[in-house]
């Protein structure tokens, strides 16, 4: 079987038939931490308001402009975390691990997988968020661990499967 067989773009019956057989790991969302991005926004589209409002002529489209973007930043950041914490998923059988959302899910043989090719030799950890890099028949996906807005529910459970399944190089 060649590299590229061993890897599946899973969509739809094929999808949710794959799912219902596997271990699904679900993101859990810091929502504490979402909060205090959304005052920031709302802080900084007040701030721009005012500016608008209140400066002089070009001090009001700058202060605008300035703290406009950031709530609008801010704002993106938001959208961007709920859409991980409401659609992301991984998840293992004993034949392939599944990274992706409810939609659009890739599949990866666990015979394609070594310690090198799942990102664990270099692996991105550092206090505020962790990440696996998957390469694996010319497609690089990311995996997310944790971060300050999210983190994958059982991660040590996740990571002891993932160990217990991947073949050394």
């Amino acid at each position: 079987m060649s590299e590229l067989a061993k890897i599946q773009v899973l969509q739809g019956p094929d999808l949710q038939r794959e799912v219902a057989r596997s271990k699904v790991y679900r993101y859990t969302l810091n929502s504490a931490a979402l909060w205090i991005l959304a005052g920031f926004a709302g802080i900084c589209v007040v701030l721009g308001a005012l500016s608008y409002f209140f400066a002089s002529a070009p001090w009001s489209l700058v202060g605008l402009g300035v703290f406009g973007g950031l709530g609008a930043i801010f704002g993106i950041t938001i959208t961007y975390w709920y859409h991980v914490g409401e659609k992301m998923v991984v998840a293992t059988n004993k034949e392939a691990l599944m990274v992706g959302d409810m939609d659009k899910m890739w599949s990866f043989r666990w015979e394609l997988l070594d310690a090198e090719s799942i990102g664990l030799k270099d692996m991105a950890v550092t206090r505020a968020s962790g990440r696996l890099m998957i390469k694996a028949g010319g497609q690089t996906v990311p995996l997310l661990l944790y971060s300050p807005f999210a983190h994958i529910d059982d991660a040590q459970g996740f990571m002891a499967t993932v160990l217990e399944k991947v073949q050394a190089p």
